[in-house]
């Protein structure tokens, strides 16, 4: 049972932290080029994004995926303990790329250091970030705003180019709605009395059938905001694209 109602979910709700990503980066694509870092990369969604990359090399960390290490060994070039140590040599990287990982990084002031490192003269960053978002992981322990982002991006010698929210107040309304629906099935199961339980499972089952309408909101929320980029209030993600001076 639980498997269809997952399975309904996913192919029913319009996914607008995916939908605003590729939108970004498709914006950035082109000014990577060469040999290319993804730190974080997971199952690497967006490697198809980046066609003038000539190497794309990416990492993972054990620690977040204890169960799925196997799964992501044909996706991990390296395996690392975190990214605030990098296991690559001084200006190695024509590009750098971190997508909603810093969260879960130990040490962000030394992981900025290490892309200052790793880069070469000229070499460009770019991070994608979660703001005002639940968490996810029991790692999952900061939120950066666009200022600490672009003091950490300072202080390691970078130099920023450009900060963009993910939409504003409309996309964050919708992505938090969405990621409510997609607790219910534990926050069931985690109700300390049957009555509780009782209307948890009442108010999911409601969800589930506004699930469609709740979607089509979600597009138009997407088509009307995903040009809004400068609302750093009120966002669920951000997104931070630097350079390392030199060229």
């Amino acid at each position: 049972m639980l498997k269809w109602i997952g399975k309904y979910i996913r192919t029913i709700e319009f996914a607008i932290h995916k939908k605003m990503m590729v939108e970004k980066l498709k914006r950035f694509e082109s000014n990577f080029k060469g040999k290319v870092l993804d730190v974080g990369a997971g199952d690497k969604p967006y490697r198809y994004l980046f066609t003038s990359v000539n190497s794309y090399i990416s990492t993972n960390t054990r620690r977040h995926y204890k169960n799925q290490t196997s799964e992501l060994e044909r996706f991990t070039d390296y395996w690392i303990e975190d990214a605030s140590e990098l296991p690559f040599e001084p200006e190695e990287m024509d590009g750098i790329l971190c997508f909603q990982v810093l969260s879960v990084v130990q040490k962000p002031e030394l992981f900025f250091k290490e892309v200052n490192r790793v880069l070469k003269p000229g070499g460009k960053f770019l991070l994608t970030t979660d703001f005002l978002y639940p968490t996810w992981s029991n790692k999952d322990h900061a939120r950066y705003s666009k200022q600490q982002l672009e003091k950490f991006v300072v202080e390691a010698g970078l130099t920023v180019l450009k900060s963009e929210s993910f939409g504003g107040i409309n996309s964050l309304f919708y992505s938090l709605l969405s990621r409510r629906i997609r607790s219910y099935v534990e926050r069931i199961k985690d109700a300390p009395h049957i009555l509780i339980k009782l209307v948890r499972g009442l108010t999911f089952i409601v969800y589930l059938i506004l699930l469609p309408l709740i979607s089509v909101w979600g597009w138009l929320v997407f088509l009307f905001d995903k040009t809004n980029r400068d609302d750093f209030d009120f966002t669920f993600n951000l997104l931070l694209y630097a350079q390392k001076p030199g060229l």
